[in-house]
């Protein structure tokens, strides 16, 4: 199941924020870039100042399924609202 239609399967239970977000998310999802972890997909929806640096640099980052537009940390990446169901061997990518 899209990331679309998860979402759309939950709008009604959505607070405004959320519905924004989503409407965001409907209308740029070919643009957003999206982190993968075994065959589900999650839209990144902020990214902070050093992430994509130390992720690069030392292999670390925090990811938070939070869906928040706004880090509180430099090295934070935000997705949307999700429970990753991660096992041993999953490949986990951003593109």
């Amino acid at each position: 199941m899209s990331v679309l239609s998860r979402i759309e399967s939950i709008q009604s239970e959505l607070s405004n924020s959320e519905k924004k977000l989503f409407d965001y998310i409907k209308k740029n999802s070919e643009k957003l870039p999206t982190l993968t972890i075994g065959n589900r997909d999650y839209c990144i929806v902020s990214v902070g100042d050093i992430a994509q640096k130390t992720l690069r640099e030392i292999g670390h980052c925090t990811i938070k399924f939070d869906g928040k537009c706004e880090v509180n940390l430099p090295g934070e990446i935000h997705v949307e609202i999700g429970n990753p169901d991660i096992t041993i061997g999953d490949l986990i990518t951003i593109s």
